[in-house]
Order: C-alpha cells, then sequence, then structure tokens
C-alpha cells in the first residue's frame, strides 16, 4: 500500500475510534448543562477551528487522539474565571454552576465513562456489520459428511434443525453450546424441519481428533439478518473484552512484555498490513483498537477517565480533604507518565520495524 493510502486509513481509523469517545463525552456534559470549551480531534498544533455557540470544534495536526474540554474539569474552580473578551471587548464571568467540578458526584461519572460506552458502542456496530456482511451461521444445513452420524441417521443438506433431545432451539450458536458438551456415548435426538414437515433423527456423536469435540458431520449455512449478525457481533465483543482484559492483567504480573504493546507507530503499519488484505480485515482491526481504547480508559490511573471516575468516588467519601488543585496535579503527573510511556511503546514499535 502507498504511503498517501496508509496516511489515509490510519487517519480514517483513529477518527472512528476518538471522535465518537470524545462524542460521549460531549453529549452527556451538555445534558448535564457542562459547558464545553473545545471539542477537538487531534493533539498539536491547530490546522482547522470553528466556533459553535460556547465550543470551539477543532481539527489538529496529530490524529492519535483528541479531547473533550470541559469548564472547571482539570483546575481548581475559580469563580473569578472570565470567558473570552465578547465582541464589545467586555470579559463577562463564567458561570460556576456550569464548571464541571461543581456538578454532582453520578453526573461526572455518567460524563466520564460516556467516553468508553461510545467506544464499546462503535466496536458491536463495526463487528455486527461484518457479521452481516460475511454472513452468520444459520440454522439451516449446508453439508452432512458422507459417512458422519448425521448422515448415517438420515439427515440432509436444507435440513432446518428445530430441536435437540426435544428442546427448541434458536440459533447455531446456541446449537454449538449445546453440543459442546457432548461426550463419548451421548445420544442425539434432532428434530428437523423438511418441506414442511418436523422430522425425528436419532444419533451417537463421534470425537473429532483434529478439536477434540464429540460431533455428528453437519455444517451450517450462512445468512445475512441483521439481528442475528447483531446477536453475534455482541457475543464476539464480549469474548474480546475478556481477552483484552486477561492481557492486562498478565501485563500487571509480566507474563507480557514492552514488546506485546504497539503504540501509534505500530498501528501504523498494521493498518497498512491489514488494509492490503480487505476492508473487513481493516473494520475488524478498527474494532479491536475501539475496545481497547474503552477499556483502556478505564483503567483507575491518574488522567484517565477509570482515574477520575476514582476520585470523584473518593471524594464523595473524604469530603474536603482532597482539594480541586491536589486532584489536577495528580491527574497531570499521571498525563505525564503516560506520555513517557507512550514514548517509550513508539521507540520499541520503530525498533520493532526496522529490526533492531
Amino acid at each position: 500500500m502507498n504511503v498517501l493510502m496508509t496516511i489515509l486509513f490510519t487517519v480514517i481509523l483513529f477518527a472512528v475510534v476518538t471522535i465518537p469517545h470524545e462524542f460521549g463525552h460531549f453529549i452527556f456534559a451538555k445534558l448535564f448543562g457542562v459547558r464545553v470549551e473545545e471539542f477537538s480531534f487531534g493533539m498539536g498544533p491547530l490546522l482547522w477551528q470553528r466556533q459553535k455557540g460556547e465550543t470551539a470544534f477543532s481539527v489538529r495536526l496529530l490524529p492519535i487522539g483528541g479531547y473533550c474540554m470541559m469548564q472547571g474539569e482539570d483546575e481548581e474552580d475559580d469563580e473569578e474565571e472570565y470567558e473570552e473578551e465578547t465582541e464589545d471587548s467586555v470579559k463577562e464571568p463564567l458561570d460556576p454552576s456550569r464548571s464541571f467540578v461543581h456538578k454532582k458526584p453520578y453526573q461526572k461519572i455518567i460524563v466520564l465513562l460516556a467516553g468508553s460506552m461510545m467506544n464499546f458502542l462503535v466496536t458491536i456496530l463495526l463487528m455486527t456489520g461484518i457479521f452481516f456482511t460475511l454472513g452468520v451461521p444459520s440454522l439451516v444445513l449446508d453439508e452432512v459428511t458422507q459417512g458422519s452420524p448425521a448422515y448415517e441417521a438420515g439427515l440432509e443438506s436444507g435440513d432446518r434443525i428445530e430441536s435437540v433431545n426435544g428442546e427448541r432451539v434458536s440459533s447455531w450458536s446456541e446449537f454449538s453450546e449445546i453440543s459442546g458438551a457432548w461426550t463419548d456415548g451421548t445420544e442425539v435426538t434432532l428434530g428437523v424441519e423438511r418441506d414442511g414437515e418436523v422430522l425425528s433423527f436419532v444419533m451417537s456423536p463421534e470425537e473429532d481428533e483434529a478439536s477434540g469435540r464429540f460431533v455428528i458431520g453437519i455444517t451450517a449455512s450462512t445468512e445475512h439478518n441483521l439481528s442475528h449478525a447483531a446477536v453475534y457481533g455482541t457475543r464476539t465483543v464480549w469474548e474480546m473484552n475478556k481477552i483484552m482484559i486477561r492481557s492486562l492483567g498478565e501485563l500487571v504480573t509480566g507474563n507480557l512484555g514492552m514488546d506485546d504493546v504497539t503504540g501509534p507507530v505500530g498501528m501504523v503499519q498494521m493498518v497498512s498490513q491489514t488494509a492490503e488484505t480487505g476492508i473487513l480485515n481493516f473494520l475488524y482491526l478498527t474494532a479491536i483498537i475501539s475496545l481497547n481504547l474503552g477499556i483502556m480508559n478505564l483503567i483507575p490511573f491518574p488522567a484517565l477517565d477509570g482515574g477520575r471516575i476514582l476520585m470523584v468516588i473518593l471524594r464523595k467519601f473524604t469530603g474536603e480533604r482532597i482539594t480541586d488543585h491536589m486532584e489536577a496535579i495528580l491527574h497531570l503527573a499521571g498525563m505525564a507518565l503516560l506520555l513517557f510511556l507512550a514514548l517509550m511503546i513508539a521507540g520499541n514499535d520503530i525498533m520493532r520495524i526496522f529490526g533492531r
């Protein structure tokens, strides 16, 4: 893939994972009356900006993030703060009631959670689109392997599974869950619909040497059904979520190291590789990164949404012992550490790309 196309796909990826995240913060901040000063895609030098009402919408040079800047989010509250000069060159005081710091704890938590929730939603939508395009397994049989238990029992291609041992099944994933519990000696009665008639077939599963599962020798046909694709997409995201959380645990325990972590530089290489193999692979990579961003932001570390949520909860129980200024300093230190880690990961990515 040429450099321009790689840059384009990289910008698209970061836009898809970043803009919804910040929009989640933005929409709930507005809902609770928080003044949003700037909504930005990208970091660093300003490329474009448009003022709409009280909020400046910006695009910045580095498309590796973004932010939703809310009044009073990272500063000690000061009722003497002023807005920008108006057309009449008169500065007007900010409304303290619209400061993030003055909102109720549950409102703050919802605003902070909204970013990651949007990432989870984007991931589900992407996976749903992928499954809808590829098709999801249906209960209609595509192939019955010759000589298999299903073949010997009389099942045919085109039969639709209605029940297993008298229990109705509504999806192939439900059938797969049931069949996963089969063992040596299990007797299975399948109820299938054929030409408008419901028939029953009895068979004993055989062990598949490759997978170790007990199977009857059938494969499912696929269907392009949006609701079924949404179910498969949601279940897949849940499984991906468990894998990522487990991987985070392994990073903490040391079972995974820096070589197993990829930053923005490594992502550019991944974008180039996946986009060359097809748009669906690129969308799958985008879904993984979106989910990763959502999970990472919920880690209770200063400067991350999870760290801010933790501070909201702590301050609810500690009262004024933790001040706005103390929290701002803590988040600033957390941001500095995160930037340091990002530089380390970027350096490691560069060394990996150029073969050390």
